[in-house]
């Protein structure tokens, strides 16, 4: 047998993949036929109708977003107000209490390692 070029093998996994596409669809098509069967049967059985089925469904979906929503919301206390712990050496006016976004003036003293000369001192 020829070695087969680059082309010719793309094309052949292609024609494979196709193939097995068109498997994987029949499969959960036959799937979804054999659920939805079952799902009639037990329908039927218990004289469920399909606004029944509607509203039990849509009370599922919210009670877990619901969940969701709790499990991640995080709550926080509030915190008070607290002194000012630095004040800007060139400006007095301005201050920062070490909370919070870190001004540009602050973020300069500590880079140049002098934020320890803007501390306030009761």
């Amino acid at each position: 047998m020829a070695k087969l070029t680059v082309a010719e093998s793309l094309a052949l996994i292609h024609k494979e993949r196709e193939a097995l596409d068109k498997k994987e669809k029949a499969l959960l098509s036959q799937h979804k036929s054999t659920a939805l069967a079952q799902i009639l049967k037990i329908a039927k059985e218990n004289a469920l109708t399909l606004p029944d089925i509607a509203s039990a469904l849509k009370e599922n979906k919210t009670s877990k977003v619901k969940t969701k929503s709790l499990e991640k919301k995080r709550v926080f206390k509030p915190r008070g107000k607290v002194p000012a712990k630095y004040k800007n050496p060139s400006n007095p006016s301005e201050t920062w209490t070490g909370r919070g976004k870190m001004p540009a003036w602050v973020k300069a003293l500590k880079d140049n390692q002098l934020l320890e000369t803007a501390v306030i001192t009761k």
